[in-house]
């Protein structure tokens, strides 16, 4: 593929989901009191900036959690076992801040913990987009060390 034929692929994609939203919210606005979300919720605005924000930072994060078992697998040549271990460290953080963010919340108010929870996805991404292939990975062997595999040492963490 040339990079014009993957621009324009993106493009067609991007506007079906542009349309798919605008859609969606006309559809919403007909359906009144039955719709998937009640207007006069939409109309705080305080609910429509945090479900907005959570969407744009959940899509981050899921495209990462995507992303690297497949960077693991064909460009580290990782098997199945070691790409999953390897996101066992970012997975572990994502679980004990789960835990921790109640209170912080409680603590801060909502505009600070989100604000800062998306500054610090913000700064994973940038962190994870300097990886290539010839990063040193040590992260995933820590990962796998977590969970009893310790494939580095059997020599079995690679296809």
């Amino acid at each position: 593929m040339t990079v014009a034929t993957d621009r324009l692929e993106t493009s067609v994609i991007l506007g079906m989901v542009a349309m798919g939203v605008t859609a969606f919210f006309f559809v919403e606005r007909g359906a009144g009191n039955s719709a998937l979300v009640p207007a006069d919720v939409l109309k705080n605005k305080a609910f429509t900036a945090a479900s907005l924000t959570t969407l744009l930072l959940l899509a981050i994060f899921f495209a990462a959690l995507l992303y690297l078992p497949q960077f693991m697998s064909k460009v580290l040549h990782f098997s199945a076992l070691g790409s999953g271990a390897g996101l066992l460290p970012m997975m572990g953080t994502f679980a004990v801040t789960s835990f921790i963010a109640g209170r912080l919340y409680e603590i801060f108010g909502p505009k600070v913990i989100v604000t800062l929870g998306a500054l610090l996805l913000g700064a994973g991404m940038f962190v994870l987009s300097a990886v290539r292939a010839t990063t040193r990975h040590d992260y995933s062997r820590h990962g796998r060390r977590a969970v009893l595999f310790d494939c580095h040492h059997r020599g079995d963490y690679r296809n």
